[in-house]
């Protein structure tokens, strides 16, 4: 019996294709951290290129926000897959102005975020900023250092409360890359809405509120068949390393994606308990190739050391760029029919090649 090939090319591009904005403050003492987007744009694009085996859309967008002083508060480049133009938007960036109060208009940019032409399955906002929104609410100043202190009391006339239920509608991941602890409070405030649906947020230990963060966990965030359930709220260390952006954008995009896709085949609150989908109780009969009839053929990521030193496990811990990976393709026989079945996953049995026979369970 010839074994029957099966593509999951399609099923792939449609799970993990990404629409990721850079939400970034373009205020003067952002200065240092917009030219390190600028300078790793292209290079954080091609790490989630390869993560996602270079068969995913991703499409980028990019807000820069200032203050309400500023000429030009809001700067906005749609979503695209042109990378050129991205490079191009952000090369026009200018770190400038920001008022003469401390907050800066956060909110605007939000909301500006909120009005992209969002489209892909996973949907991740990279905010990186070192002030706060104004409001009283959402940041922990003297009244006498925000011009705007009453909640909704801005040229916008915006809250934030609304603008994060907007976000969790349209299933947006969020992660914020901490540079000081003026936006504690802001993150707190999000991370709460977060919460409430979801088990996948967290605050970074510097964090003011971090202790008091863990009791806002909402037990519906649990769902596992909830769609904002397996959505993201990520709050991570920046610092003044700028070498640590592009690992962190990637690593927020791809565990988004993670989350998001997962499960991706089949409709919320639906299981794989359903009449189309048939246990099979045979015992696995590993020594017959024809029993495994269906074939994968995929492509994973592997080490790609050719030479071992007595440092090297060393070198690999202490950095993810000491790492060296390479495309391997994969072909994997495996059985139509799955043995066993969970809310989530089948597990079918396989042999990862002919030859060597090697049983696996998928």
């Amino acid at each position: 019996m010839k074994a029957e090939s099966r593509s999951i090319a399609g099923l792939f591009k449609e799970a993990y294709s990404t629409d990721l904005l850079f939400l970034i403050d373009t205020t003067g003492s952002m200065q240092p951290y917009i030219e390190a987007v600028k300078k790793n744009v292209k290079g954080i694009i091609n790490d989630i290129s390869t993560e996602f085996q270079r068969d995913a859309d991703i499409r980028i967008a990019v807000v820069g926000y200032k203050d309400h002083s500023d000429e030009m508060n809001i700067q906005f480049l749609d979503f695209t897959s042109s990378y050129a133009r991205v490079r191009l938007f952000l090369n026009n960036l200018e770190a400038c102005g920001g008022g003469a109060d401390a907050p800066e208009d956060v909110l605007g940019g939000v909301n500006q975020a909120l009005k992209a032409a969002w489209k892909h399955r996973v949907r991740c906002i990279i905010h990186i900023g070192d002030a706060p929104p104004h409001s009283r609410t959402l940041r922990d100043l003297e009244d006498s250092e925000d011009y705007y202190c009453v909640p909704g009391s801005e040229p916008h006339r915006l809250t934030l409360e609304p603008l994060v239920d907007n976000m969790i509608e349209k299933r947006i991941n969020y992660a914020f890359l901490r540079i000081n602890n003026s936006t504690d409070r802001m993150t707190y405030s999000i991370f709460r809405k977060y919460a409430a649906v979801s088990p996948n947020c967290s605050l970074v230990k510097q964090n003011t509120y971090h202790k008091k963060a863990s009791g806002c966990f909402s037990p519906k965030g649990n769902d596992a068949h909830s769609h904002s359930g397996r959505l993201l709220m990520h709050e991570a260390k920046l610092g003044i390393r700028f070498s640590r952006l592009r690992h962190l954008i990637v690593g927020a995009v791809t565990t988004s994606a993670s989350l998001t896709s997962t499960p991706h085949n089949f409709a919320v609150g639906e299981s794989l308990s359903t009449p189309n989908i048939s246990i099979e109780t045979a015992v696995p009969q590993w020594d017959i190739p024809e029993w495994f009839n269906e074939t994968l053929r995929l492509q994973g990521q592997i080490p790609d050391i050719t030479v071992y030193s007595a440092d090297t496990l060393d070198k690999m811990m202490e950095s993810d760029d000491n790492i060296p990976m390479r495309p391997m393709k994969l072909k994997i026989h495996k059985r139509h029919l799955p043995f066993a079945q969970g809310a989530m996953r089948a597990a079918f049995y396989a042999p990862t090649a002919v030859r060597s026979r090697q049983p696996i369970v998928l």
